[in-house]
């Protein structure tokens, strides 16, 4: 008896110094009560892979950049401009498929059959438009920009020389707005997909909307004086 007591004793005693519960009865010390249970924050691997696939992206916009200062410095050919915001269209579309196919794997179906896949084709627009107005914005100013350079690429071509300078100024206006838009859209792009936040500036908002109306002007203007000029020749 004065065994078994001294026993018990010690096991309480191991219990103090470890924590946890102990089962006593059947002598296996460190096994608790409580079942562990799974953290829900998600995969690391997910997040890195996400990442990988937004550092890539943004590397074809940035190609689309350079490539702009590259053929108006050192390699002129025709069309450089719509080679330059082609790219960074494809950048931004990208990263809109990419937060598409976020939307198809987190939008589980609510019921079965037409039904229920129309309901899921709702949810998932509804997703998109929330989350991808940004983005959407950008791409259509870029779609402007590349249909009225492919139309007048012959003619910016020839006259790259006699183009007036209120042209260029226009140009690289549209150019900055896009590129300072796209900017704020790779931070959202990647919140969105990592889940992990950034800073947020209270004027990043009201910045991305001068930038979008301050590049629609630069466009329209662009586009009055190309016609201009062509109706003059």
């Amino acid at each position: 008896m004065v065994g078994k007591l001294k026993g018990r004793k010690n096991i309480k005693l191991k219990k103090n110094m470890k924590g946890g519960n102990i089962d006593v009865d059947s002598g296996n010390i460190g096994e608790t009560d409580q079942p562990l249970t799974k953290t829900q924050t998600g995969s690391s691997y997910n997040k890195y892979a996400d990442s990988l696939y937004i550092n890539g992206i943004t590397s074809i916009g940035l190609v689309g950049i350079l490539w702009m200062g590259i053929s108006r410095v050192f390699i002129r050919h025709i069309r450089s401009e719509v080679v330059s915001y082609s790219l960074m269209e494809a950048s931004v579309i990208f990263s809109l498929l990419l937060i598409f196919f976020k939307g198809v794997r987190e939008i589980s179906p609510r019921g079965l059959g037409i039904i229920g896949m129309f309901k899921k084709t709702v949810d998932l627009t509804k997703f998109m438009l929330k989350r991808c107005t940004p983005g959407l914005l950008i791409m259509i100013q870029l779609a402007v920009l590349i249909s009225l350079m492919n139309n007048n690429a012959d003619f910016i071509f020839n006259s790259s020389d006699t183009l007036p300078l209120e042209y260029n100024i226009f140009n690289w206006l549209s150019m900055s707005m896009i590129i300072g838009q796209c900017w704020v859209w790779r931070n959202k792009v990647f919140e969105i997909m990592t889940g992990q936040s950034v800073y947020k500036s209270p004027l990043i908002v009201p910045g991305f909307i001068l930038a979008a109306i301050l590049s629609g002007v630069a466009i329209s203007q662009m586009w009055v004086i190309l016609e201009m000029l062509r109706c003059d020749c």
